[in-house]
């Protein structure tokens, strides 16, 4: 653990297992992983000297949702700003502005992998 009661586990085997040691009492512990939904913090008891076994399952993130705002420094939203989105930096994919409010979206995306069916996210400018 780090000095903030933080314990970052970067290596897991290969079925994605991991072991760690926590304080005996309660524990807030968090999952999340790149790609997966998050778990918030659940308190899990430990006693001392006592092995206990948790499976927590996260769940892959399949959508996604675009929206934003556009502020000055002064807080207030940016009226007309455009908002382009690229892939690969050089790609331009999207392009739009924002309202009176300096709001974008939710925005609408296309993904159609090779040897699958085309599926659709709405957005909105």
């Amino acid at each position: 653990m780090n000095n903030h009661g933080r314990l970052k586990i970067i290596t897991q085997d290969e079925k994605g297992e991991v072991i760690f040691n926590i304080p005996k009492g309660s524990n807030r512990i968090a999952f999340k992983k790149v790609g997966y939904q998050a778990i918030l913090p659940t308190v899990y008891y430990a006693e001392l000297g006592k092995e206990k076994t948790i499976t927590i399952t996260l769940k892959e993130v399949t959508t996604a949702i675009l929206s934003g705002k556009v502020i000055q420094k002064s807080f207030e939203g940016v009226n007309n700003a455009k908002i382009i989105i690229r892939k690969n930096k050089k790609e331009t994919v999207f392009e739009g502005y924002t309202n009176s409010k300096g709001e974008f979206g939710p925005l609408e995306l296309s993904v159609k992998p090779t040897g699958y069916s085309e599926s659709r996210l709405k957005m909105e400018i």
